[in-house]
């Protein structure tokens, strides 16, 4: 019977490891740190894949693509905090990683359709608005089926007319936009307690609670549904 306090050992010196370093460690670089056959942590990283707590890299089980909100391969959403660079998987988890962290943080990222330059920035808990918005463009129910599609679909724009280019050029539906303050709030919801033994991912029915609670409300936003078009 696996141990769950071993597997959150593992979580634990995972994003600890993480957060001091700016770099996601593998199966090797753990079993060096708590002195655990290698085994062993690919066993614990396929246990916190089935919690969603973590993705290993598809066809290398030693190591981690995604330790969500911290990327373990360079992306489009490097963020700067606490004098380390960091990256993130999607512009949810650019706002998560300060969150992560309680820290300043800033993403120097992009539109997801023009390519323009654009900042995402965190100062004393709080962001710095712009009229910027994010668009997701797989339903929540669906996000764990493909995550690293999910997360290459949940970008930053401009504004609503380059979502809209994006959604045309791509063929994919348009959905509901979030702004700064719901992404924020969303990103503390989510990894607040990241770095903490209390750490896990929200449940249907707490992902929903959150979601109406920050606005975002029907059938795209629930884990649960089959219908979101």
């Amino acid at each position: 019977m696996p141990d769950p306090d071993f597997d959150t050992k593992v979580k634990l010196v995972i994003y600890a490891m993480t957060a001091e370093t700016g770099r996601i460690p593998n199966s090797s670089d753990l079993s060096r740190k708590i002195d655990i056959d290698e085994k062993e942590i690919i066993e614990a990283f396929k246990r916190l894949h089935a919690k969603r707590v973590l993705l290993p890299e598809p066809g290398d089980p030693t190591r981690i693509r995604m330790a969500p909100p911290f990327s373990g391969i360079p992306t489009a959403f490097p963020v700067e905090a606490n004098g380390k660079q960091y990256y993130a998987n999607c512009v949810w988890d650019a706002y998560g990683i300060a969150a992560a962290l309680h820290s300043d943080a800033i993403s120097r990222a992009r539109d997801g359709h023009t390519g323009e330059a654009l900042t995402l920035e965190i100062k004393n808990g709080a962001p710095v608005l712009k009229p910027y918005v994010a668009h997701f463009g797989v339903p929540a129910a669906r996000w764990w089926d493909d995550l690293v599609f999910t997360l290459a679909t949940m970008l930053l724009f401009r504004s609503e007319e380059t979502v809209n280019e994006w959604c045309a050029a791509n063929n994919v539906p348009r959905r509901p936009l979030i702004n700064l303050e719901q992404l924020w709030q969303l990103a503390a919801h989510w990894y607040a307690n990241r770095l903490t033994v209390e750490s896990r991912r929200p449940g249907p029915d707490e992902m929903v609670s959150i979601f109406a609670s920050l606005g975002l409300i029907g059938p795209f936003w629930d884990p649960k549904s089959d219908q979101w078009d």
